[in-house]
């Protein structure tokens, strides 16, 4: 048995690649393995054409659907459609596919995306612009590198946006903030010369941060000057980006809190895309992270009172409710802008109101989306907890595997459901594994290599192995992806 991850991409030749892994349980290692099945072109990607290929594949390699545990896959309606989605095609070949309820981290993506969408994209915006007027010019990448030798800092090139990995904001951000200085040298000779004393300072500042010579600020100014005079000739389109730049560094103070806000908001969703998007399994914390991204979210601005602990509760939570949410002056602003919100708040800076009512209402929305999307209630996910170690002794384990084995008749078939439970009940009560339970430590530990080969490998005077159907059923269930391995 094995599971596979499907996703598309494009390359470079703007063809698009259908990706394959397949994960499986290797039984000479006593590990999950994860490998590459398959890149393929498939330009006309509906999933009918993706069915044909993703067969092609599986033939191939003499494999069959029969032998496939889940399909990890993006939840657009070419791989998840209702009606005519891949999944929905491969459910027809094989109708005991676990339902996994597609790519959670994918999902998880989108929610910091609806997070961030009250502030309308301006970060986004003026990342991008930054990027493409310094990195696609030969001549300003030149002079950018030479500004960061000057201020004393190795030369470090921008990263552009992705509008479909949101996440990667974080990364964006985390580097702009490493060159907001060189920002500010870099792009003073686009500012308005009316307010020419507020930019003067503001440049000022940034050469006594970077301890500047004498000498290093004559080179400046000088670059300075064959930058003013290379912009008069740039294009309109230069000329507009320049512009729309130099609007929003001309508010350092709040850019600078914004770009701050990022890099902290979007560490909540870094931390589980990390947890989940891993070769190593991780299916048995797939609902407990879930759970856990859900109430870390909530808490940024509601009151803790309001946040249940079970996650059937958490589901009829009203995130509306103006009763149950915190002050602005407690709303989460992330570890970065911490400080610079608190000052500016109590300077009255006008804009920080419009920051405190945008994150509200994207920490509203993104929540929103969670609680409808998020497979918390998923029979399948919250089953797949048996499988960590501390939990042998719940009372929940024998009810979780005869779950997950009456969902894959084709791995534990009927008349051996009785068998499993026997021996899951024998497996709770095993005096080796519940001595082992202290030394296994999750983050330190694997969960297939450290407890469930040691599980497999144990033997009785009977049958050789001690928990034949149960070992079967687990390996089949570690094969499960929890994101995803190829883009």
């Amino acid at each position: 048995m094995f599971s596979v991850n499907i996703d598309e991409a494009t390359d470079k030749s703007m063809d698009r690649i259908l990706n394959v892994l397949v994960r499986f349980y290797d039984e000479d290692a006593g590990s999950v393995k994860t490998q590459h099945l398959a890149s393929k072109k498939v330009n006309i990607a509906n999933a009918s054409a993706l069915m044909l290929e993703l067969n092609d594949v599986l033939h191939s390699y003499g494999l069959e659907w029969r032998q496939v545990t889940s399909m990890l896959l993006d939840n657009c309606a070419v791989m998840r459609g209702k009606k005519s989605g891949l999944e929905t095609l491969a459910r027809k070949e094989n109708p005991n596919l676990l339902d996994i309820s597609g790519d959670t981290v994918h999902m998880v993506s989108n929610v910091a995306k609806a997070l961030m969408s009250p502030f309308q994209s301006e970060v986004e915006d003026f990342c991008s612009d930054v990027y493409y007027d310094i990195e696609k010019s030969p001549k300003q990448k030149e002079i950018f590198a030479q500004f960061q030798s000057l201020l004393h800092l190795t030369p470090k090139s921008l990263i552009r946006p992705i509008s479909n990995r949101f996440i990667q904001m974080l990364e964006v951000c985390s580097r702009m903030n490493e060159l907001l200085d060189v920002l500010v040298v870099h792009y003073y000779h686009v500012m308005d010369a009316n307010e020419e004393h507020k930019y003067r300072r503001l440049l000022n500042q940034v050469f006594e941060r970077h301890d500047l010579t004498t000498e290093e600020k004559a080179r400046i100014v000088v670059l300075q000057k064959e930058q003013a005079a290379a912009s008069r000739t740039g294009t309109q389109v230069n000329q507009d980006r320049k512009d729309r730049i130099s609007v929003v560094i001309s508010e350092f103070e709040r850019v600078k809190v914004m770009i701050d806000l990022y890099r902290g908001v979007l560490l909540t969703f870094q931390r589980f895309v990390k947890e989940l998007q891993h070769e190593k399994p991780m299916v048995h914390l797939l609902h407990v992270e879930m759970v856990a991204l859900v109430r870390e979210l909530l808490s940024k601005f509601m009151r803790p009172k309001a946040i249940p602990l079970s996650h059937k509760e958490i589901l009829k939570v009203d995130v509306r409710s103006r009763d149950l949410q915190l002050s602005n002056q407690r709303l989460s602003v992330g570890q970065f802008c911490y400080n610079a919100m608190n000052k500016a708040r109590v300077e009255r800076k006008v804009w920080v109101g419009h920051i405190y009512d945008s994150l509200r209402e994207g920490y509203m929305r993104s929540a929103e989306f969670l609680l409808k999307n998020l497979p918390l209630d998923n029979i399948i996910l919250t089953s797949l907890s048996a499988l960590t170690p501390s939990l042998i002794q719940s009372d929940a384990v024998v009810g979780a595997f005869t779950t997950l084995g009456e969902a894959l008749p084709n791995v534990v078939p009927p008349e051996e459901i009785g068998q499993l439970v026997e021996e899951c009940r024998a497996y709770q009560m095993d005096a080796d594994m519940l001595l082992r339970v202290p030394t296994y430590i999750e983050g330190d530990c694997r969960v297939d290599v450290d407890w469930w080969s040691h599980v497999a490998s144990l033997k009785n005077a009977e049958r050789g192995v001690k928990y034949p159907t149960l070992c079967k059923l687990v390996k089949a269930l570690l094969s499960i992806f929890t994101g995803p391995l190829v883009e």
